[in-house]
Parts: structure tokens; C-alpha cells; sequence
């Protein structure tokens, strides 16, 4: 009787084992899902690839589905449903985009779209609606394609390895799921480039149907941010006309003062007299929520697009200035047929070399590694400008960057121990030398702006970024000869701020302007649309696009040569202190009165197309 109950339970597990590999190859296995859980326990030790495609089912499930219907004749249905699959086994996400946007998704389609915004989630979601709210909100669409479409990678191999096994001959499968294997494998090999295509499209359509579900509540928020944007450009271009700044007087090469005075350089270059910016309330007006939703915005963009936003708003401010109309704005190389400069003003490479401006796009990210001067641009007659960008989310984040790149480590201490061990070579235990700084420690006595400068621009090994040293290092001598006063960094600032240098007391006068950037909101939005179409699929070269920005580039603040200069001779003195002090051979350190000036290395430059 016992060997009857165990050939029955045998035969009921086979018989298990084969309608789980058929209705999973078929598509039944998600209407059925308590089928997994009958086969979990024998099938992992009669099929190798089984607990990995468990693990994986919603995608391996909607890609066996997929092939099943065929790429072509699916719809947006199946690859939003693919997308949710997909989200949902990102490890750092799946869960909240199991227990919140599938259900979402499941629920307004059973409803047919009878109830919409915050209400429809409170109803499907109770207590959670919040969360729900907060991570529909601030979900980054951008970052987790790339992942999504690395699961759907990882499910393809796994239902070609699952299929594989299932081809060849085993004494529990049935001859029919054998013939089923085969028959569809072919089927699975030419899926991957549909399957790339169609997540792109499931995660565009689920994105806008997480968006319209919010309805108003959605909208206000975009609705506030467009608002503060179009009162920042309204600021911008209702100011008076800036007027480009007469060519300065031929310069020694080792000039330490424009040939006109620093007032007036300052004066043409000051973004707060061409513009009448807003200082941003407190509470909850539009200017406010914007700045909430740049600060958002600006930490999902990513390091690199940052960079890449302040030197492309850099060029355009600057050809304001001094070339307008020069270039259409948006246009790429290549790419539009109009992409070309009208006029001999235009941007160059330290040699010399004509150079495009820096748009939002992909394919320019490589241009913030490479290094030289952000902007140099040839004005006729021998007069080259040179222009820095510098683009930080604040000026309070600028500053505590700086006070941690130049903070000397505490010394840590050796163990306690009561036997004296040899130190040497293989002596182990913590040192107790201090690890150095990144940066120098700025010297006492300088002034907020000249501390800003000294954050932004100071490279301990390579010295002061654009002082004059530094940039006959960088360009042909025929443009830098006679244009050293020519030197302009560019600062901007994604939000505004109020905070003063960290870990260090400012000498009076030179207060930094550390409102947010006219235009930063915009191209803040714009750089992270354009960052999920690179993942996710779009149009990067879309000039409707390009003119959500177009309106202003305006720097928060701008710093000249001579305030540039007045920082070099102190950060040489620091360096020929700090260099004295690290040599064990050395006499004690004593402040020098006058800065050593090594002669310029030759070497060339970047070339920027």
C-alpha cells in the first residue's frame, strides 16, 4: 500500500513538474501561479536553471510570452506589462514597484480609468498612498531603463538556458514539452533588439500613465515649476541689453592687471545688472517649489551632465556677449544641417582649431574630462577670450566640497599593546601618518570670493586653473600673448544660497553672488530628459527641445582675471610652504615674500571637437 502512495505522489509530481514548464513556455503560469510553489521543492533538484528562472518568472513569463504572440503584434499592453516585470526585479526598487505601481497599473485598468488621481491611489492603496505618492514623484526613470533592460538581458539567457535543457531527453518530462522546447528556442535568439525597443516604449507609456494618474496633483507641481521658470526668464530678458565689453589693451605676457579697470570688466560682465532676478521667498510659492524641484532634479542628473550643463550655458552667455547670433543654439555638428558659424567670431581649440559650442547632448559628456580651457573664443584681430565654467548645485555645497578636500585627516593611533614591535618594512598595524588633503587649505585673510575661486580652480599638482601660468601651459603662445587680461570664470549655482566658507573666517569686502542661475530650472529639466532619452530611447537632437533652455544663460556670478591673479600669487606661496614643509631635509618653513615662477611646461592642447 506505502509503494502505491509513493508511485502516486511521484506521478503527481512529474505530472506537476511538466504543466509548470508548459504553462510557464505557454502562458498560463501567471494566472496560475500556485503552481511555482507545488514544484518548488522537487523541481530545483530535477531542472539546474529552475530556482533562477523562479526568481526571475514575471520576466521570463512575459518574454516567453512575447515570443509566443510575436514582437510585432504586440501592443502597449505587453510591454508595459514587460516594464513593470522588469522595474520589478531591480534589486533597489522591486519591491516598492511591486507593491505600489503594479498594483496601480492592475487596478486602473480593471477600472478602466473610471477614477484618477490622488483619490484612485488612496483607494487602492489605503494608508500608503504617501509613499506611493513620493516614490511616483521622485522615481528616477533615467537611471533604473538601464537596469530594467539588463534584467530583461539576464531573463532571455535564462529562458534560452531553461529551453536548452528542456530540448534534450529526461526520464520526467513529457514527450510533448520536449517538442515544445525545441520548436520554440528558435523563436527566443532573435528577441533581444524587439525587447530593447519595446521596454523603451513600456516604460515611456507606463511613465505618462503614473504621471496622468496624478492628475491635478501632478500637474500643479509642473505647473508651479513653469511658472517660476517663465518669471526667471522674464527676469532675464527684461533687463537692459548687456553691452559687449571693448577689446582690452595689448598686455605683457606676464601682465598682472587688465588693461582696463577691473571695475569696468566687472560692470560688463555682471549678470545682476543685466537681469532683475527674484530672491526666492519662503514657503510655498512657485519660486520655492521650483527650487525644490531643481534640487531634485539637479542629484538624478549625475555628475558629469552637471559639468556639461555649466560649460554649455557658459558658451551661450559668453557668445551673448560678444558674438550673438554666431551659432544657432540646440544645433549639433552633424546632426542639423544649420549647425554651422556665421562670422568669423567663434570658438576654438587651444591651438587654434575651429570647435563647436557644448550642447545637452550624450555625446558631448566627453569634452568635461578633457582637460584645458572650457571656452576659448577667437574675436578677429588677434583677441582671444577664455572663459571657465563652474556649475555646483550651491554655493554652500561649493564651499563644504572645498573645507573636505582640504581637511588634514587626524592622525590615527597605533593599538595599545605592551610588547614593542619593529617598525619597518612588513611591521604591521595603522599608521600614524596623517593622510594629506586633496586641495591646499586657503591661506587667512582672503576675501568670500577669493576663497570661492581658490575652491573651485585650485589643483595642487597642475597650481591654480587659469592663472597665468596655467594657461600659457594650455594654449598655442600666439593666443594667450597679449590676452592674458582676458580671463573670465563663469560660476553657477543650481539653487540659491546663503552660506559662508566652511572651517574658514572670510576677510571683509568681495562677497560672492550666490543666487540660483537665471535658466538653471530649465536646463536642469532638460538635462535629465535628455539623460532617460539616452537610456530609454528619444529624440536627443530635437531643437523644440533644445529651446525649453534657450532663453537664458546667465552665470550666477562672474570672476575676472584680476581676482583670478590675486589668488595665484597666494596659492604659490601656499604650494612653496607646503612643499617646504614636506621635505625632512629642509630648514623650518618660513612664508616667502615674493612666489617662486617656474617657467610654463609647453604642452598641447585639448582638441575640443
Amino acid at each position: 500500500m506505502s509503494e502505491v502512495l509513493v508511485q502516486k505522489s511521484e506521478g503527481g509530481l512529474l505530472d506537476t513538474i511538466g504543466k509548470f514548464c508548459m504553462d510557464l513556455i505557454l502562458g498560463d503560469f501567471e494566472e496560475n501561479p500556485s503552481n511555482a510553489a507545488m514544484v518548488v521543492n522537487g523541481l530545483i533538484q530535477l531542472i539546474p536553471i529552475a530556482g533562477q528562472v523562479l526568481a526571475a518568472r514575471d520576466v521570463c513569463g512575459m518574454i516567453f510570452r512575447i515570443s509566443r504572440i510575436g514582437p510585432a503584434k504586440c501592443g502597449k499592453n505587453e510591454w508595459m506589462e514587460l516594464a513593470i516585470a522588469a522595474f520589478g526585479c531591480i534589486p533597489e526598487v522591486g519591491a516598492l514597484f511591486k507593491s505600489i505601481v503594479k498594483p496601480l497599473w492592475r487596478g486602473s485598468a480593471a477600472l478602466k480609468g473610471s477614477v484618477r488621481g490622488q483619490a484612485f491611489i488612496s483607494a487602492m492603496l489605503g494608508k500608503s498612498k504617501g509613499a506611493a505618492i513620493t516614490f511616483i514623484k521622485t522615481f528616477n526613470w533615467a537611471g533604473h531603463t538601464q537596469a530594467a533592460i539588463q534584467q530583461v538581458d539576464q531573463g532571455l539567457t535564462l529562458c534560452d538556458q531553461f529551453l536548452a535543457y528542456l530540448e534534450q531527453e529526461h526520464w520526467w518530462e513529457p514527450a510533448a514539452l520536449q517538442g515544445l522546447a525545441h520548436d520554440m528556442r528558435p523563436q527566443l535568439k532573435g528577441l533581444s533588439g524587439p525587447l530593447h525597443t519595446g521596454l523603451r516604449e513600456g516604460t515611456e507609456a507606463l511613465r505618462e500613465f503614473l504621471v496622468t494618474l496624478l492628475g491635478e496633483d501632478g500637474y500643479a507641481v509642473a505647473q508651479a515649476a513653469a511658472a517660476a521658470a517663465s518669471t526667471s526668464s522674464r527676469g532675464a530678458r527684461g533687463g537692459a541689453t548687456p553691452a559687449s565689453h571693448a577689446r582690452a589693451a595689448p598686455a605683457t605676457p606676464h601682465a598682472k592687471k587688465s588693461a582696463k579697470p577691473a571695475e569696468e570688466q566687472n560692470r560688463q560682465h555682471d549678470p545682476a545688472a543685466t537681469t532683475r532676478r527674484q530672491n526666492a521667498e519662503a514657503g510655498g510659492g512657485p519660486k520655492t517649489i521650483a527650487r525644490r524641484i531643481t534640487r531634485a532634479a539637479w542629484a538624478e542628473i549625475g555628475s558629469r551632465y552637471k559639468g556639461l550643463l555649466g560649460e554649455h550655458m557658459a558658451h551661450y552667455h559668453h557668445m551673448k556677449l560678444h558674438a550673438p547670433g554666431s551659432w544657432p543654439h540646440g544645433t549639433v555638428k552633424d546632426q542639423h544641417p544649420n549647425a554651422r558659424w556665421t562670422g568669423e567670431k567663434k570658438l576654438v581649440t587651444e591651438l587654434g582649431k575651429d570647435a563647436t559650442p557644448t550642447e545637452l547632448v550624450p555625446e558631448h559628456l566627453v569634452r568635461i574630462n578633457q582637460s584645458g580651457v572650457d571656452g576659448v573664443w577667437a574675436l578677429g584681430n588677434k583677441t582671444y577670450h577664455f572663459v571657465e565654467a563652474k556649475a555646483s548645485e550651491s554655493a554652500g555645497a561649493m564651499f563644504g566640497q572645498g573645507a573636505s578636500d582640504w581637511k588634514e585627516l587626524a592622525k590615527e593611533e597605533p593599538p595599545a599593546s605592551t610588547e614593542t614591535k619593529p617598525k619597518g618594512k612588513g611591521a604591521k598595524g595603522k599608521s600614524t601618518t596623517p593622510r594629506q588633503p586633496k586641495k591646499l587649505r586657503p591661506p587667512p585673510g582672503m576675501t568670500e570670493r577669493q576663497v570661492a575661486l581658490w575652491c573651485m580652480l585650485s589643483q595642487p599638482k597642475k597650481g591654480l586653473q587659469m592663472s597665468e601660468e596655467w594657461l600659457q601651459a594650455s594654449v598655442d603662445e600666439a593666443m594667450w600673448l597679449s590676452n592674458l587680461a582676458n580671463r573670465w570664470v563663469y560660476a553657477y549655482f543650481a539653487i540659491p544660497g546663503n552660506s559662508p566658507p566652511r572651517d574658514y573666517t572670510p576677510a571683509a569686502g568681495g562677497p560672492l553672488k550666490k543666487e540660483m542661475a537665471p535658466g538653471m530650472p530649465e536646463h536642469v529639466a532638460v538635462s535629465a530628459e535628455m539623460a532617460r532619452r539616452a537610456l530609454a530611447g528619444g529624440d536627443l537632437y530635437d531643437l523644440a527641445l533644445h529651446d525649453q533652455h534657450k532663453a537664458s544663460h546667465t552665470p550666477s556670478d562672474i570672476l575676472t582675471a584680476a581676482e583670478i591673479d590675486a589668488v595665484a600669487e597666494r596659492f604659490d606661496r601656499a604650494k612653496a610652504v607646503a612643499a617646504t614643509r614636506q621635505s625632512p631635509s629642509a630648514p623650518p618653513a618660513q612664508q616667502p615674500t615674493q612666489p617662486p615662477r617656474p617657467s610654463p611646461s609647453r604642452r598641447t592642447g585639448r582638441n575640443r571637437q
